[in-house]
């Protein structure tokens, strides 16, 4: 068998250059030439490959316990059932009945999670407007009224901006203190209706009103 590359072709031996039957000895050196006679050569392989046989695998007390098993569920067990019999079982269905008990924790616990909400003091303003009859200028003036507090859900709070939802109705240019760590004055600048009630968006304010009792 010869030897071949890996696109199936034979494989040839490098030969000696063309070039070099032309060439010309210089003196008495002697010259040991290999494989000069400008033909390409092959190699024969003559080995012989054996083929391995498996050892005959020792039957141990594992090996015979496998087969038992396998032997044992291959059995046919005769019965007196008739076809039909067999089908009516088979298209039995058992439901299992499931009984749902309600977590009367759990509903507890929701119950009692409520939206926390901030307790906020609070002087309404009034806001009258005056025209001018003779230049038609128009004059605000706030008039406050009686320092009262509620609850409100407080939504956002930043250093210029103090945002509330709360079902009160309270006129824009009122005067907020929450009873928080903060403790700033805010005046209300703008509402919107929301949830069936409102949210209060206010900037601080320049005026403090002192709300002790």
């Amino acid at each position: 068998m010869a030897l071949k590359n890996k696109d199936g072709s034979v494989y040839r031996l490098a030969t000696p250059n063309p070039i070099m039957k032309t060439q010309t000895l210089w003196g008495n050196e002697q010259f040991i030439l290999h494989n000069m006679k400008w033909t390409s050569e092959k190699y024969q392989d003559t080995m012989q490959i054996k083929t391995v046989q498996q050892e005959p695998k020792e039957e141990t007390f594992i090996s015979d316990l496998e087969e038992s098993k396998s032997q044992s569920g291959s059995r046919v067990i005769e019965t007196n059932v008739s076809p039909k019999e067999i089908q009516k079982q088979e298209s039995k269905v058992y439901e299992r009945k499931t009984e749902v008990h309600e977590d009367k924790q759990r509903i507890e616990e929701n119950i009692k999670s409520e939206i926390e909400k901030v307790f906020i003091y609070l002087l309404p303003a009034n806001i009258r407007t005056k025209r001018d009859d003779l230049y038609g200028d128009i004059v605000k003036t706030v008039e406050y009224g009686k320092p009262t507090s509620f609850e409100a859900v407080e939504l956002e709070q930043q250093d210029f901006y103090f945002k509330i939802w709360t079902d009160i109705d309270i006129s824009l240019g009122s005067i907020l203190y929450p009873k928080t760590n903060f403790k700033r004055w805010w005046k209300v600048k703008d509402k919107e209706k929301k949830a069936d009630g409102w949210i209060l968006t206010s900037m601080p304010s320049d005026y403090q009103p002192s709300f002790e009792s």
